[in-house]
């Protein structure tokens, strides 16, 4: 390393510049002692002026030749940090040859693989942040990713009814069997494209985009009868009370949407539970 430190204080920017100026002084120094030797021999420099100007001349194409046949031998090593450099500023991955068998072509087939492993522990750990892992579902975290805050579209909120009444009764064991099913029935329920998320405890939220509230009632309503038929304890349905809210247009206000859905659930849960309830028509029994 010593050697690179010191060629890095003339040339910090280039590498080829530095293996060019070890090349010059292996190979140029001594034949040009060697060429002076010979001519001092016949009368000197200046007779043999000449000579002198095709040395100079050989010289300074030979070493145009050189530098760009460095840079062209090199060639390999730039595209390994352009490779490096897309994947840190981008996440882009560029495929390096892998058919050489040299030093160089084992830096490129490495940087494949090491470019590739942090890839994909990258993804794994954002998919890890993003999802739930009880039922696989997306985490709030991972919905806020996928839908944005200002998304058009409609908003289905889910509340398992008596689910403490679960855990209490049979356990948590039996209580996460529970949400395991409910989540895979409002997944069957739900339309491709619809954005479905677990929330935390009992509750699920569901993202339709740009969903009305026909599609969004008829959707809610679909994985309300699923869930009363396929999910039971003991004989006993599990059922869920489903609060539908549409975003405003054109600009989306997600938060306040899954909030006025809240509302309706809490409302459906006044009701008797196991229903749908729109947020307008809970704002409506709630001002009468």
């Amino acid at each position: 390393m010593k050697t690179y430190a010191g060629l890095a204080r003339l040339f910090p920017n280039s590498f080829p510049a530095k293996v060019f100026l070890i090349a010059f002084i292996g190979t140029h120094i001594p034949l040009i002692a060697t060429v002076y030797f010979l001519l001092a021999e016949r009368g000197g420099v200046m007779a043999n002026l000449e000579i002198c100007i095709v040395m100079l001349v050989a010289t300074l194409v030979g070493t145009t030749a050189t530098l760009f046949g460095l840079r062209a031998i090199l060639k390999p090593l730039f595209l390994v940090r352009d490779a490096m450099e897309a994947f840190e500023a981008r996440r882009e991955r560029q495929a390096l040859p892998e058919d050489f068998n040299d030093e160089i072509g084992k830096i490129m087939a490495m940087t494949n693989r090491l470019i590739g492993d942090v890839d994909l522990d990258l993804r794994r750990r954002k998919s890890a942040a993003n999802t739930d892992p009880l039922t696989g579902l997306l985490n709030r975290r991972g919905f806020d990713q996928s839908v944005g805050p200002a998304a058009v579209g409609a908003i289905i909120y889910v509340d398992l009814d008596h689910f403490k009444s679960v855990n209490d009764r049979f356990g948590h064991d039996v209580g996460d069997t529970v949400l395991r099913q409910a989540a895979q029935v409002l997944a069957g329920a739900v339309r491709t494209g619809d954005v479905l998320s677990r929330f935390g405890g009992e509750e699920f939220v569901i993202f339709l985009p740009e969903g009305d509230l026909t599609a969004a009632k008829a959707v809610a309503e679909r994985a309300r009868a699923a869930l009363a038929s396929k999910v039971h304890i003991e004989g006993v349905a599990v059922t869920g009370s489903f609060g539908v809210a549409i975003t405003p247009t054109p600009a989306g206000d997600i938060s306040e949407t899954i909030r006025q859905a809240d509302a309706a659930v809490y409302a459906a849960k006044g009701q008797g539970r196991n229903r749908v309830l729109t947020a307008a028509r809970a704002a409506g029994q709630a001002a009468s």
